[in-house]
């Protein structure tokens, strides 16, 4: 019940979450971008990961979604 109340107040409103959703998502590319040798140091130091495994599998996801939203 409460999950269909919920379906239901954003389908009445789809144009307005999609804004709303682009707008919180826009500027986590950005945040990512700019943080980029950060997160690559990061992993490369916690998990052993090289950079190009992080940048392909971690950053490309991102930035897929990102520009999708």
């Amino acid at each position: 019940m409460i999950y269909d109340t919920a379906q239901r107040a954003r389908l009445s409103s789809k144009a307005k979450f999609d804004v709303f959703r682009k707008a919180q998502i826009a500027p986590v590319e950005y945040l990512v971008k700019d943080n980029e040798h950060r997160f690559k140091d990061a992993m490369k130091a916690y998990f052993g990961r090289p950079y190009l495994d992080t940048k392909l599998f971690d950053f490309g996801i991102v930035y897929t979604e990102a520009r999708m939203a």
